[in-house]
């Protein structure tokens, strides 16, 4: 049996910050940005986790998210909030499979409503850029609104992208 990994028991978690930082990382350039993110935001932060881990193996990996993708896969995810409804700002990160989103990562974003809420999605990717991923994002997350992504592959891109959003100070 599979057990639920749940916000409320990260130890990143404080139940102040009204933002939240979620991402997928299997390789952990994705997770690299999402930790820069959570702290230049002071955001609370959770790793969407699959039910059924990916292969260690990276082709292995791309195989079965190509089979995902093709069957526009919905694969179930451990990962759960307790209260959505206090977070104001959610930042989206994934890498970029096949030129879209991992499909854990909208398994995890149509669990919940993310109306009234700005979501903002992040990417790392070799070569692809984020444009594809954001209208599955968009239509993952109806009632939210969905600022401009941003592939970030350089940490040090972070900061001034989130300063032209207006998101930190």
């Amino acid at each position: 049996m599979t057990q639920a990994v749940s916000l409320a028991a990260s130890s990143t978690h404080t139940g102040e910050s009204s933002s939240l930082v979620v991402y997928f990382s299997c390789t952990g350039n994705t997770e690299a940005a999402a930790r820069r993110i959570q702290e230049l935001a002071g955001a609370d932060i959770i790793e969407i986790e699959a039910a059924d881990p990916y292969p260690s193996s990276y082709s292995d990996t791309l195989s079965r998210a190509e089979r995902e993708l093709d069957q526009d896969a919905r694969p179930a995810v451990i990962t759960t909030i307790d209260d959505v409804a206090q977070y104001d700002v959610v930042y989206v990160g994934y890498p970029i499979w096949f030129g879209y989103a991992p499909r854990p990562v909208l398994t995890f974003l149509e669990a919940y409503d993310w109306s009234g809420k700005t979501v903002v999605p992040f990417c790392t990717s070799g070569g692809s850029g984020i444009s594809a991923s954001l209208g599955e994002i968009r239509e993952s997350c109806p009632g939210s609104d969905v600022a401009e992504g941003r592939r970030v592959n350089d940490t040090g891109s972070i900061e001034p992208w989130l300063r032209s959003l207006c998101l930190i100070s």
